[in-house]
């Protein structure tokens, strides 16, 4: 919380109509001291919370500067306690519940807020307290029941023309009593008033409320929620509405991932060595040779290469389970601009790798990743994962036994990589190149792994150029290993069906990539026109 961040402050201006009664808690609050009576509330790194801890509920909000321009944008917006007070009147005038500002000042370095105290908790709280696990009948009527007062709080907010600057679930205050939910909006400084809320904020608001962690809110409980809203505020009709509750449903598995990822990452252990900096798991073959500090460069040297060229070397490392490593190579300027913008390809891969499985993608598991050398003229990373024992790639296999791609029809291993793809993209991202060199295939049971995440990263088109690569890449190593047509069709028809979109559309944003992939490959007897006929 920003406690850590405040430095001790005197009072210089106390306003409002209870000013005097506070005045004495105030003056010890700003010196970061707690007055008796009074508890520290987790926050955010800019401001500095507390609450008495009895009745009746008083919170404390002193705003601490984000940027040393914090004053000269309170200048021209005001400043953060001012906008918080002139909001509070807006929604007031509009006829939503926001706590109650009591006084409000300034000491020599922040200002403050004190506002009453709101009898419930947040959203999301609310939600994991009394809707977690089975439900009961009566628990589903209740929890549909909040939803729809949500639904309608935000609609009433839109409808009024005004936009929350950070509508996350715990923003929203919730009471239950016999009378049914009441709610309260706080954290009001950043909102705005529009004759009309733009829809780029209207999606941002959305999208804000829809992120949740844990499976207490579904997608049909946010469903719900959507249609209450709309019945509130009818600006959406049909296609335009799909489209922007799509959207918003988009945007809020994205920074779900995001927090999952970070919240993977946070708990890996961390290098600092006289080897380099980086990361990795603990436990795992790679954590127990670096804790027992066996030198990584020998570790590498003494593998057997996989790949070998001027950007970067794969081994397979001797280890009980099996290690594969790759060592990036440093060539030029180019590399050490890549250095010194903190994009060299190592704890790329690692993130994009952590992105991929919590996606639920098949992937080799990442073990860490290693900086080498220190400094910012350092020319080498490496990138260490599990390999892939028991598997071979598509392509290698599909050379040795023709005969396996009957079993890759019988085991629908062709619908399993468009459902695959189909999640990527969907929350997206693409893989990058998609060859079947690419696919890793266990011969007995036909589960797969995808390698080679070097190209992979987020795209921001439903189909653009790099989504259309992908599919069109695994298209073509069909048609040049002579899959039936039938099943290259059938496979463009699920991938689309679980994309939601129009196959037809999707076969032909794919055919000019994938008549150039064969033109480039050869193949020019390999004609695409009748590819699509029934």
């Amino acid at each position: 919380m920003g406690i850590a961040e405040k430095k001790p402050d005197v009072l210089s201006v106390l306003q409002g109509e209870w000013a005097q009664k506070y005045r004495q808690d105030i003056e010890v609050l700003l010196d970061g001291r707690l007055p008796d009576g009074w508890q520290w509330i987790a926050s955010s790194i800019d401001a500095v919370v507390a609450a008495t801890t009895s009745e009746p509920l008083v919170y404390y909000k002193e705003f601490l500067a984000r940027t040393p321009f914090e004053k000269l944008k309170s200048l021209v917006r005001g400043s953060r306690c001012r906008r918080a007070r002139r909001q509070a009147v807006i929604l007031k005038a509009a006829g939503l519940e926001s706590p109650a500002i009591l006084c409000w000042g300034q000491g020599r370095k922040n200002e403050f807020l004190l506002t009453a105290g709101f009898n419930g908790i947040g959203f999301f709280q609310f939600l994991k307290t009394h809707f977690s696990g089975l439900l009961s009948r009566e628990q589903i009527h209740s929890k549909r029941r909040l939803l729809q007062e949500a639904g309608s709080f935000i609609g009433r907010l839109h409808s009024q023309g005004i936009s929350h600057g950070d509508l996350r679930q715990d923003n929203l205050l919730v009471h239950e009593d016999e009378g049914g939910f009441a709610l309260s909006l706080i954290d009001n400084e950043s909102n705005r008033l529009w004759r009309q809320v733009p829809v780029a904020h209207i999606i941002t608001n959305l999208a804000q409320f829809s992120i949740c962690s844990g499976h207490v809110l579904t997608r049909s409980d946010l469903l719900r929620l959507f249609e209450v809203y709309s019945q509130v505020y009818p600006r959406f009709h049909g296609k335009a509405r799909r489209q922007l509750f799509g959207e918003v449903m988009r945007r809020s598995r994205i920074r779900i991932l995001h927090y999952t990822v970070k919240d993977a990452l946070s708990r890996v252990a961390q290098l600092d060595t006289a080897q380099g900096t980086g990361s990795y798991v603990r436990h795992s073959v790679l954590g127990l040779q670096l804790e027992a500090g066996r030198d990584v460069d020998q570790w590498f040297r003494q593998g057997v290469f996989c790949k070998d060229d001027i950007h970067i070397q794969v081994k397979r490392l001797s280890a009980p389970d099996g290690v594969i490593a790759k060592k990036f190579l440093g060539r030029g300027l180019f590399s050490y601009l890549k250095v010194w913008l903190k994009l060299e390809r190592a704890p790329r891969l690692w993130q994009m790798s952590h992105l991929f499985m919590a996606m639920g993608i098949p992937i080799a598991r990442p073990l860490g990743y290693i900086l080498a050398g220190r400094g910012l003229w350092r020319r080498q990373s490496y990138f260490f994962s599990e390999d892939a024992s028991g598997k071979r790639d598509l392509l290698s296999l599909t050379k040795v036994r023709p005969e396996f791609l009957a079993s890759c029809i019988e085991q629908r291993l062709f619908f399993r990589i468009a459902f695959y793809l189909a999640r990527l993209h969907n929350n997206g991202y693409c893989h990058g190149d998609t060859k079947w060199a690419n696919i890793m295939v266990d011969e007995e049971c036909g589960s797969l792994l995808f390698i080679d995440l070097d190209g992979a990263g987020p795209v921001k088109s439903l189909l653009g150029r790099c989504i259309k690569k992908d599919v069109s890449r695994f298209v073509v190593d069909m048609l040049e290993h002579d899959v039936p047509l039938s099943e290259v069709r059938q496979f463009v028809k699920e991938y689309s069906n679980m994309r939601v979109m129009d196959s037809k559309r999707v076969q032909e944003k794919i055919t000019p990539h994938i008549t150039k992939a064969l033109l480039r490959h050869g193949r020019q007897d390999k004609a695409t026109l009748d590819l699509w006929a029934v």
